[in-house]
């Protein structure tokens, strides 16, 4: 989403492996890391973890994607919009 400027939207199609390794609770603060391992025409491939105040809690290896153009999920501005809530960033004025 970031990298095509809004333009494309990933679709989840499919992951290979989920691992639980701790707990949270109501009010821990999630950071969530991702990294593109793979891209492929209009696919993805995607692992990630999930930590709380540096303890990681989940495992998530070969999420596949599927990338399609934005304008059919949703708006530009829209998606742009998720993308800073995400991030926590500031809205472009």
């Amino acid at each position: 989403m970031l990298s095509s400027r809004f333009t494309r939207r990933a679709v989840l199609l499919s992951v290979r492996e989920v691992t639980c390794c701790g707990d949270v609770t109501p009010g821990d603060v999630l950071s969530i890391t991702a990294a593109v391992t793979a891209v492929a025409g209009d696919a993805a491939m995607v692992d990630g973890s999930v930590e709380v105040a540096g303890r990681q809690v989940l495992r998530v290896d070969g999420i596949m994607c599927g990338l399609r153009d934005a304008q059919t999920m949703d708006t530009a501005e829209r998606t742009e919009a998720m993308a800073r809530q995400l991030l926590r960033a500031e809205p472009r004025r």
